[in-house]
C-alpha cells in the first residue's frame, strides 16, 4: 500500500530530482494518521498534520504549489481506491466505507491546506521567488480566498477587495546579442513603470517566457491600454524589442485571476506575431468567442473556409479585408467601397470571387458570419500561445 502511494505521489512530479528515500516514510505516516483518526472518530490535530507535512520531501523545494497539491491528491486517491477495493457489497460494509471516506477527506483537506500554508511561509516575504510562488498559487485558484493567501496578496500590492485586471506580456529582441533574459527583464521593468499610474506597487512577475501583472482595475481600460502602447512603442525603438501585451477584462477579486490570466493570454494572440497591445474590452463578441474556443475548434471548420484563407494569401489579404468590411457595413457595397477606398465594381468582383470559391452567397448574412468565424478560428489556431508555461 505505502509503495503504491509513493509511486502515485512521484508520478505527479515533473522533471528535476525525485523525492528521494524519505517519500515512503511520509506515505507510511499518512496511512498511520488516517488509521488513528478513523479509529478514534475525530478530525486530525494540527500538530499531527504539521509533523506529517514537515516530512514532505518536496515541502521546501521550488516546485509550484499546484504540482505538490496534485501529488498529494494522487497519493490520497490511491489510498481511497485501496479501501474501496476491500469493501464488500453488504450494507454494513458500505456504511463503514462512507465513514472511512469522510475521515480520509478530513485528513486530505488538512494535509493540502497545511502543505500550502507551509510552502507560502517558507517563501521569502519579498523577492522574485516569493512573488512567483504567490502568482502560481493565484493561478491555481483553489486557495485564492484563504486568509493566508489574501494576506500575502495584500503584502505584495494586490488588494483582494477590489476588481483586478491581469496583464500578460511577451517580448523578443530584434537585434543580435539580446538574450531572452535581458529582453524579459526590460519588459518587466517597463510594465512596472507603466502600471505605477494605477497601482503604487504593481505586482509584476516574470513567469517562463512571459511577464504577468495583476493590478487594480481602473474605471476605464483606455488609459491602461494607451500607457502600455507607449511602452511597446518605446521598447520597439532604441532597445529594439518587439513586445506584445494582452489585457483582461475586470476580475472580481482573487478568485477570478485565473480567468483573467487565460483571457489576457488569448487576446494577446491577436498581436503576438507583429507586436502591440490587445484588450479584451476592444474585440467583438464573435472574436472573443473564437479566441475562447481555442485551437480544437479548427476540426469543425469547413473546407471552403480553409480554401478562402489559402486564396487570400494570393490576394495579399484583399478578400478577407473586403468580407470583414462588407459585414461591418451591413452588406452595403457602396459603403464598403468607401471604407476601403476602392470602386464598387472592385467590391462586387471580390465578393463574386469569394462566392465562387466557397459557395456562400453574398446576401446570406449568417452564412457569411459563419465563414468569417471559421477564418478567425484558423488564424487563432496558427498563432502560438503567448506564455512559455501553461497555467497549473
Amino acid at each position: 500500500m505505502v509503495t503504491r502511494m509513493a509511486i502515485a505521489f512521484e508520478q505527479e512530479l515533473s522533471g528535476g530530482p525525485g523525492p528521494g528515500r524519505s517519500l515512503p516514510a511520509h506515505c507510511g505516516g499518512l496511512f498511520d494518521l488516517f488509521v488513528l483518526v478513523a479509529r478514534e472518530g475525530r478530525p486530525p490535530a494540527g500538530g499531527e498534520v504539521g509533523r506529517l507535512v514537515d516530512s514532505l520531501p518536496v515541502g521546501g523545494g521550488s516546485r509550484p504549489v499546484a504540482e505538490v497539491v496534485r501529488a498529494l491528491r494522487s497519493e490520497l486517491r490511491t489510498l481511497r481506491e485501496a479501501i474501496e477495493a476491500e469493501a464488500g457489497p453488504a450494507p454494513e460494509a458500505q456504511a463503514t466505507l462512507y465513514e472511512l471516506g469522510c475521515h480520509l477527506a478530513e485528513v486530505g483537506d488538512a494535509m493540502v491546506d497545511a502543505a500550502t500554508e507551509l510552502r507560502l511561509r517558507r517563501e521569502a516575504e519579498e523577492g522574485a521567488q516569493g512573488r512567483r510562488q504567490l502568482l502560481e498559487t493565484l493561478l491555481f485558484g483553489r486557495y485564492a480566498l484563504s486568509d493566508q493567501v489574501r494576506a500575502r496578496a495584500m503584502g505584495a500590492g494586490i488588494d483582494p477587495a477590489v476588481r483586478l485586471v491581469v496583464v500578460v506580456g511577451t517580448a523578443e529582441g530584434t537585434r543580435r546579442g539580446d538574450g531572452p533574459e535581458r529582453v524579459l527583464r526590460l519588459l518587466a521593468d517597463g510594465l512596472s513603470a507603466a502600471l505605477r499610474h494605477h497601482a503604487r506597487t504593481p505586482f509584476v512577475v516574470e513567469r517562463g517566457r512571459e511577464v504577468v501583472a495583476v493590478v487594480p482595475s481602473p474605471p476605464s481600460l483606455t488609459n491602461v491600454r494607451s500607457g502600455l502602447q507607449e511602452l511597446v512603442d518605446r521598447l520597439g525603438g532604441r532597445p529594439g524589442i518587439r513586445a506584445s501585451i494582452g489585457i483582461s477584462g475586470p476580475c472580481s477579486g482573487l478568485i477570478e485571476v485565473p480567468i483573467g490570466y487565460d483571457e489576457a493570454n488569448r487576446v494577446l494572440r491577436r498581436v503576438a506575431s507583429q507586436g502591440g497591445v490587445a484588450s479584451a474590452g476592444e474585440i467583438s463578441l464573435l472574436e472573443y468567442l473564437v479566441l475562447q474556443a481555442g485551437s480544437g475548434a479548427r476540426r469543425i471548420v469547413p473546407a471552403h473556409a480553409r480554401a478562402l484563407v489559402r486564396e487570400d494569401v494570393r490576394w495579399e489579404g484583399a478578400l478577407l479585408e473586403t468580407l470583414s468590411a462588407y459585414l461591418d457595413n451591413d452588406l452595403s457595397v457602396e459603403r464598403t467601397a468607401a471604407a476601403l477606398a476602392v470602386h464598387p465594381n472592385t467590391v462586387y468582383y471580390r465578393l463574386g470571387r469569394i462566392t465562387r470559391l466557397t459557395g456562400v452567397p453574398s446576401r446570406k448574412v449568417w452564412a457569411l458570419v459563419d465563414l468569417l468565424a471559421g477564418v478567425h478560428v484558423l488564424r487563432a489556431a496558427e498563432t502560438p500561445q503567448a506564455g512559455g508555461l501553461a497555467p497549473p
